[in-house]
């Protein structure tokens, strides 16, 4: 259980980044939490960065972005997606980039994760499944 949080970037109560103590990145928008490794916020704002608003569908590493009827524009974080109004998209995309310069993670050498949100997820089921059985 995380306990310590630290925002590092926000534009309001509703939408912000941290990172807990362990490392997590915790994206919140409005009631959802979206939890990223720091090399997925690299990625998932590379693509916020590359898509174009004529742009139908773009995806990239696990992320994908597609535009829906009525002004809208879902977001797709591995399984969990966010309905988003493309100004929302935008705002998204600069809380990444400042989130990601005071984790001075912008002009570094890409590398290859240490590990992956799957793999976080696959460990959480494993110690759930663990915990219920014992009960």
């Amino acid at each position: 259980m995380c306990q310590q949080i630290t925002i590092l970037a926000a534009d309001d109560a509703a939408h912000r980044i941290a990172q807990c103590e362990h490392g997590t990145i915790h994206l919140f928008w409005v009631r959802v939490n979206i939890f990223l490794i720091p090399e997925d916020l690299l990625n998932l704002l590379a693509l916020l960065q590359s898509w174009r608003p004529n742009q139908p569908y773009a995806e990239s590493e696990g992320f994908a972005v597609r535009r829906m009827a009525g002004g809208y524009v879902q977001l797709w974080c591995a399984c969990a997606g966010l309905l988003l109004f493309e100004h929302e998209l935008m705002q998204l995309r600069d809380l990444l980039w400042r989130a990601a310069g005071k984790l001075q993670l912008l002009n570094t050498a890409p590398r290859r994760p240490t590990r992956h949100w799957l793999d976080e997820y696959l460990v959480m089921t494993e110690v759930s499944e663990r915990n219920e059985a014992r009960n």
